[in-house]
């Protein structure tokens, strides 16, 4: 049994290892393929003349844009009248649900404790 231990500990490190191993060539690869040798972060964040600059994967990003897309953001949430009575019945089917299934099991116990 522990020789099969052994064994089997032994296969699963040297396939561990083979991963390890084919995942740094990958991103060798990847990164020959980019053309790039640098380290390259997903994010940074500086501070440049009081303003706020990211950049995400490459590209920049400034504050204004950042902006922009919030002012979008908020147009977007105006008030849906279909969403809100969509809301409303889920919200209704959900409860209805709720009590029937506390019925059922109410009625359950009930008989169980009955039948004890």
């Amino acid at each position: 049994m522990i020789k099969f231990m052994m064994i089997c500990f032994m296969l699963t490190s040297i396939l561990l290892f083979g991963v390890l191993l084919g995942m740094q060539k990958a991103n060798e690869g990847i990164k020959h393929l980019k053309g790039s040798t640098s380290e390259m972060d997903a994010l940074t964040i500086e501070k440049k003349d009081g303003k706020m600059e990211a950049e995400v994967l490459g590209k920049n990003i400034s504050s204004h844009e950042l902006e922009e897309k919030q002012k979008k953001l908020e147009k977007l949430h105006s008030y849906n009248f279909f969403s809100s009575i969509g809301e409303k019945i889920s919200n209704a089917v959900s409860a209805l649900v709720k009590g029937v299934v506390s019925l059922i099991v109410t009625l359950f116990e009930f008989a169980f404790d009955s039948v004890l």
